[in-house]
């Protein structure tokens, strides 16, 4: 019985010193591939980025604002830390995370929407496999419980893989050294879309919005999106609010516009910051090879959006203080 113990005891111990090794290998893999899911996090990682602007935002920041453009035209140094998929509770930890290892930004540019202002817990969510590389850093080890991740997930070894059956291959390949991936690499977080959604085929009449048509009703959301503006400003840093185009067909199907419009308007004032809603020019708004669906522009659409943008961020004079 001594002996069955004892061996149990190692084979126990052999069987975990494997999972923990093949589970560094996995993570390490994964933060050394270049797509627009992984990258954005080592980069941020790797510290002392100094940045003028950072854009903040879900998939449309991420898609619409491109760094490059608005770097040529306001002689600034700026990086997209737009999430797809993700709403103000990961838009807000990015950052916040972001600011652990670079310095402040003399600007934010926050793409709002009416699929902002809510949060949810991101555990099997859209690229949820971005945050697996993440697990074993006491910064997200503290927030990740109220994201919907378990002991189990924080604390055993490659329990939090199963699943990402993908990401467990690409992340041992490259872990190994076997093999690079270069899958969709961004450019300073930005990642935009190619496909036209003429291409499509689908007459103007049937193309359904692919984001919320509902404006947040839980107070807690608000608080936190007015105290991460107050925290800001006291902290000089400038603030923009930015409301990207939308195909002008499906702007009914948005059941909260206009409520939701009149809050930012209503905020713009309040703690004094500028609100840009670009979702009325008549350009942007109606011209369909701009888009790859109604509410997300293609590369092109986000390259006229960008210059306008920029020009209006330029004209302000935020970064000539």
């Amino acid at each position: 019985m001594k002996k069955f113990i004892i061996r149990t005891i190692i084979g126990g111990a052999i069987v975990l010193c494997c999972a923990i090794a093949l589970d560094v290998v996995i993570t390490r893999g994964l933060k050394q591939i270049d797509d627009f899911i992984y990258e954005p996090w080592t980069y941020i990682q790797e510290g002392n980025h100094q940045h003028d602007v950072v854009i903040l935002g879900n998939s449309r920041a991420q898609g619409h604002i491109h760094p490059m453009i608005l770097d040529s035209i306001c002689g600034c140094n700026s990086y997209n830390l737009g999430i797809e998929a993700y709403h103000m509770n990961m838009h807000l930890l990015k950052y916040d995370y972001y600011l652990q290892y670079n310095p402040k930004p003399k600007l934010i540019v926050y793409q709002v929407d009416l699929a902002t202002i809510h949060r949810h817990p991101i555990k099997r969510g859209s690229n949820s496999e971005q945050f697996l590389p993440l697990f074993y850093e006491s910064y997200w080890r503290e927030r990740f419980v109220d994201l919907g991740y378990n002991q189990w997930d924080l604390y055993c070894p490659l329990y939090r893989y199963f699943g990402y059956h993908t990401a467990i291959r690409q992340g041992i390949m490259e872990g190994l050294g076997l093999t690079h991936f270069c899958i969709n690499p961004a450019y300073k977080g930005f990642k935009g879309w190619d496909k036209i959604m003429e291409d499509r085929g689908v007459p103007d009449d049937q193309l359904k919005i692919d984001m919320s048509n509902r404006f947040t009703e839980d107070i807690k959301d608000l608080v936190a999106f007015e105290n991460f503006i107050n925290k800001c400003k006291s902290e000089g840093i400038n603030i923009v609010l930015v409301y990207s185009p939308i195909y002008e067909t499906v702007e009914k199907q948005l059941t909260d516009r206009d409520i939701f419009n009149e809050y930012m308007t209503n905020i713009s004032k309040q703690y004094d910051i500028v609100y840009l809603d670009y979702t009325k020019d008549v350009e942007l708004r109606s011209n369909k090879i701009y888009y790859s669906s109604p509410g997300h522009m293609n590369l092109l659409g986000a390259e006229v959006f960008t210059t306008k943008l920029a020009h209006d961020i330029d004209s302000i004079g935020f970064l000539k203080k």
